[in-house]
Protein backbone atom coordinates (compact mmCIF):
# COMPACT_ATOMS: atom_id res chain seq x y z
CA UNK A 1 0.00 0.00 0.00
CA UNK A 2 0.99 3.51 -0.58
CA UNK A 3 1.40 6.68 1.36
CA UNK A 4 -1.65 8.14 2.50
CA UNK A 5 -1.94 11.82 2.22
CA UNK A 6 -3.96 14.41 2.93
CA UNK A 7 -5.79 17.56 0.25
CA UNK A 8 -9.25 18.82 0.55
CA UNK A 9 -11.20 21.03 -1.77
CA UNK A 10 -14.62 21.70 -1.85
CA UNK A 11 -17.47 19.00 -3.14
CA UNK A 12 -18.66 20.05 -6.97
CA UNK A 13 -19.56 18.79 -10.17
CA UNK A 14 -16.42 18.06 -12.19
CA UNK A 15 -14.27 18.03 -9.23
CA UNK A 16 -13.39 13.89 -9.83
CA UNK A 17 -13.29 14.04 -13.47
CA UNK A 18 -10.39 16.66 -13.09
CA UNK A 19 -8.35 15.02 -10.32
CA UNK A 20 -8.92 11.91 -12.54
CA UNK A 21 -7.13 14.47 -15.29
CA UNK A 22 -3.96 15.69 -13.04
CA UNK A 23 -3.41 11.68 -12.06
CA UNK A 24 -2.68 10.73 -15.70
CA UNK A 25 -0.54 13.69 -16.12
CA UNK A 26 1.28 13.62 -12.96
CA UNK A 27 1.69 9.59 -12.32
CA UNK A 28 5.10 8.10 -11.80
CA UNK A 29 6.71 11.48 -12.30
CA UNK A 30 9.05 13.07 -9.85
CA UNK A 31 7.34 14.98 -6.74
CA UNK A 32 8.36 18.03 -7.60
CA UNK A 33 4.72 19.99 -6.61
CA UNK A 34 5.74 22.91 -8.24
CA UNK A 35 6.73 21.64 -11.70
CA UNK A 36 3.51 19.26 -11.43
CA UNK A 37 1.48 22.50 -10.97
CA UNK A 38 2.25 23.90 -14.01
CA UNK A 39 2.44 20.87 -15.83
CA UNK A 40 -1.48 20.29 -14.55
CA UNK A 41 -2.14 24.07 -15.32
CA UNK A 42 -1.15 23.44 -18.63
CA UNK A 43 -2.83 20.56 -19.62
CA UNK A 44 -6.18 21.32 -18.05
CA UNK A 45 -8.46 24.19 -19.51
CA UNK A 46 -9.67 26.88 -17.24
CA UNK A 47 -7.25 25.90 -14.47
CA UNK A 48 -7.23 29.65 -13.03
CA UNK A 49 -10.86 29.15 -12.17
CA UNK A 50 -13.82 27.35 -10.90
CA UNK A 51 -13.63 23.78 -10.35
CA UNK A 52 -10.73 23.15 -11.80
CA UNK A 53 -9.18 25.44 -9.72
CA UNK A 54 -10.60 24.07 -6.78
CA UNK A 55 -9.46 21.25 -7.58
CA UNK A 56 -5.98 21.56 -7.96
CA UNK A 57 -5.88 23.58 -4.82
CA UNK A 58 -7.00 20.10 -2.86
CA UNK A 59 -4.17 18.43 -4.83
CA UNK A 60 -1.64 20.63 -4.14
CA UNK A 61 -1.83 20.43 -0.35
CA UNK A 62 -1.78 16.80 -0.98
CA UNK A 63 1.21 17.00 -3.11
CA UNK A 64 2.93 18.92 -0.50
CA UNK A 65 1.93 16.02 2.45
CA UNK A 66 3.82 13.96 -0.08
CA UNK A 67 6.81 15.47 -0.66
CA UNK A 68 7.09 15.91 3.38
CA UNK A 69 6.45 12.43 4.24
CA UNK A 70 9.01 10.93 1.33
CA UNK A 71 11.69 13.64 2.64
CA UNK A 72 10.54 13.05 6.56
CA UNK A 73 9.98 16.98 6.25
CA UNK A 74 7.03 19.00 7.94
CA UNK A 75 5.49 21.17 4.82
CA UNK A 76 6.64 24.37 6.86
CA UNK A 77 9.78 23.43 6.59
CA UNK A 78 9.83 22.43 2.60
CA UNK A 79 7.81 26.14 2.42
CA UNK A 80 11.02 28.16 3.45
CA UNK A 81 10.86 27.52 7.33
CA UNK A 82 8.97 28.50 10.89
CA UNK A 83 8.10 32.02 10.92
CA UNK A 84 5.77 32.80 13.60
CA UNK A 85 4.81 31.17 16.65
CA UNK A 86 1.35 31.27 16.56
CA UNK A 87 -0.92 31.16 13.31
CA UNK A 88 -4.17 32.85 13.29
CA UNK A 89 -7.28 30.10 12.21
CA UNK A 90 -10.20 30.74 9.89
CA UNK A 91 -13.60 28.44 10.67
CA UNK A 92 -15.88 28.25 8.15
CA UNK A 93 -18.02 27.23 9.90
CA UNK A 94 -21.28 26.89 7.21
CA UNK A 95 -21.35 22.86 6.99
CA UNK A 96 -20.63 21.40 10.90
CA UNK A 97 -23.76 20.18 12.41
CA UNK A 98 -23.39 21.43 15.51
CA UNK A 99 -21.25 24.13 15.27
CA UNK A 100 -23.42 26.72 14.07
CA UNK A 101 -26.06 26.13 17.13
CA UNK A 102 -23.71 26.65 19.79
CA UNK A 103 -22.13 29.61 17.91
CA UNK A 104 -18.97 28.08 17.51
CA UNK A 105 -17.97 26.91 20.62
CA UNK A 106 -18.58 22.96 19.07
CA UNK A 107 -15.66 24.06 16.66
CA UNK A 108 -13.13 25.29 18.95
CA UNK A 109 -13.85 21.69 21.19
CA UNK A 110 -12.97 19.88 17.56
CA UNK A 111 -10.02 22.42 16.86
CA UNK A 112 -8.23 22.06 20.32
CA UNK A 113 -7.87 18.20 19.92
CA UNK A 114 -7.85 17.44 15.95
CA UNK A 115 -6.59 20.30 14.25
CA UNK A 116 -3.61 20.68 17.16
CA UNK A 117 -3.01 16.79 16.92
CA UNK A 118 -3.33 16.62 13.20
CA UNK A 119 -1.06 19.37 12.29
CA UNK A 120 1.60 19.37 15.82
CA UNK A 121 1.93 23.38 15.83
CA UNK A 122 3.62 22.63 19.12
Amino acid sequence: MGLLVMGECHRGPGIKEVLRRAEELIRGKEVNVEYLLRLIRKHIPNSEWGVVNNAISGLETALWDLKGKLTGLPVYELLGGRVRDRVAVYADLHAGAGITETGGRRWVELASTEVAITLRIT
